[in-house]
């Protein structure tokens, strides 16, 4: 029993609990904020939308834990007055008023809205300005709250191990209650013609089966994340097992994100073998062309190889219906271009040019995507919901946050390539996904949140600990007094 406790007890000492315990409390405060914004935004996902009392005394209790954040972060100088912090000050400072002019000043009655013309009352306006609050304080955790400790590691490691296990829990409910679902898609299986009336879509325990698959997508990234920090690479396999589950959910974009993802990350592989290995390097370059130039000789020329999918009947049968590798792309493309169709509609049909290029501010621009349609939850796209919050404003902050990020990942490649890797990997493939989904990063939503860690957070993470670190001494005043105490 010993034996087994001695890797515990050498863990408890060579580690800083109230690192951890900091860290924590900032996971915390950005959950509870990406839960009000799902509430709010989500309501047939995740319940009622909050009331006035109940949205004031939300938002006080998440500002009263991030505000615990702020007292240990200021007193252990994690917190610190520099250039930095006085231009993202000023920047928020912009975007918040920006928000509010907009918010305020936006006559939405005007907008040719046929199903709920007087949904947008002040308290729909409140929320949105709150929202982007708390927009702004994740980026800010993201951005200067998180130090650099020797536990910030392990915390990412405990946040992808939890993250992993609402995962499992995930796929063991889908498993346990929609086995008949996945019998139905493996006999009849449909998944690149999408037939919403028949198809045999898992859900989990989300409202829509598309969710299901966002979460087995991030689900993957988290696994990326961690093959660069075990610096083990077979730990990125188990994405293939996700991939599977991603086909019964029904999300074309999660698979679609999943190849990109394949694809970027043997790329990495090769150039890293450039450097190490060259003669793997050329061998392994040589097979990867060959399947490559093969596989574009087959999608183009030859045709030969088919995926049958099954189209559900009025009568309740099915016709099966043979498709080239070609056509699965072109199926793929008219998926992502329809997203753009929602757009489309909703600029002919409510949006007025100023509405475009100034936004209608934050989650307002997906309830007027929701009277064109009940059935739409967003405008399905990263690129236009950005535009349709903020306008040409708030592209360009976009822009330049996306610009000096990628700035500083390239600067960290001389002493954390893996990570400047990581980055790149996940851009590409999450770049490729805002055709088909709406995840933008710092948005108060759970897959602005999440791209915003694996985007924003980790770059900052080791970018900051190239240049200082630092441990937490203190979490409360009791502690420091204890402290003074020993020393005296």
């Amino acid at each position: 029993m010993t034996n087994i406790l001695e890797p515990l007890k050498r863990l408890r000492q060579n580690t800083n609990l109230r690192n951890i315990a900091y860290i924590l409390i900032l996971f915390l405060a950005i959950l509870l904020s990406l839960f009000f914004g799902e509430v709010n935004n989500a309501p047939n996902a995740f319940g009622t939308p909050f009331n006035l009392w109940e949205t004031i005394l939300f938002y006080l209790a998440i500002l009263a834990v991030y505000s615990l954040s702020f007292y240990i972060a200021i007193r252990n100088n994690i917190l610190k007055v520099n250039k930095g912090l006085i231009s993202f000050v000023i920047i928020s400072i912009t975007i918040i008023f920006y928000m509010i002019m907009v918010v305020s000043l936006t006559d939405y009655q005007s907008l040719n809205i046929s199903n709920n013309p007087n949904i947008f009352t002040d308290l729909y306006r409140f929320k949105s300005i709150l929202d982007t609050s708390l927009c702004i304080l994740m980026g800010f955790s993201f951005f200067f709250l998180i130090p650099s400790f020797k536990e910030k590691d392990l915390a990412i490691r405990i946040f992808s191990f939890l993250f992993i296990s609402f995962t499992a829990v995930m796929i063991i409910y889908s498993l346990s209650t929609e086995m008949d679902k996945i019998k139905t898609f493996i006999e009849h299986p449909s998944f690149f013609n999408k037939n919403y009336s028949g198809q045999a879509t898992c859900k989990s325990f989300f409202f829509y089966g598309n969710v299901y698959g966002h979460v087995l997508f991030l689900c993957m990234l988290v696994f990326t994340l961690l093959s660069v920090s075990f610096k083990h690479r077979f730990i990125f396999l188990f994405n293939f097992v996700l991939a599977l589950f991603v086909l019964f959910s029904g999300s074309r974009t999660a698979f679609l994100g999943f190849i990109t993802l394949c694809v970027v990350y043997a790329i990495y592989y090769l150039l890293h073998l450039y450097k190490r290995r060259r003669i793997y390097f050329y061998v392994l370059a040589i097979i990867f062309l060959f399947v490559i130039i093969t596989f574009l000789l087959e999608v183009f020329l030859f045709k030969n190889l088919t995926i049958t999918e099954s189209i559900l009947q009025e009568d309740g049968s099915y016709i099966d219906k043979e498709y080239t590798l070609l056509e699965i792309f072109e199926e793929l493309f008219v998926s992502l271009a329809g997203r753009f169709h929602i757009f489309n509609s909703s600029f002919e049909q409510i949006f007025s040019l100023s509405n475009v290029l100034l936004g209608v501010g934050y989650n307002l621009n997906d309830q007027v995507c929701r009277q064109i349609d009940s059935s739409f939850f967003n405008f399905h796209n990263g690129y236009i919901e950005i535009l349709t919050t903020g306008g040409i404003f708030l592209c360009l902050v976009y822009l330049g946050l996306f610009s000096y990020i990628t700035y500083k990942a390239i600067k960290l490649h001389k002493h954390y390539p893996k990570y400047t890797m990581f980055y790149f990997v996940s851009l590409v493939p999450y770049l490729l996904y805002q055709f088909g989904e709406a995840f933008v990063p710092l948005f108060n939503v759970f897959g602005g949140g999440m791209m915003g860690f694996f985007l924003i957070a980790v770059v900052n993470m080791k970018y900051r600990e190239v240049n200082e670190t630092c441990d937490i001494k203190y979490l409360f005043v009791h502690n420091n007094n204890k402290e003074k105490e020993n020393v005296a």
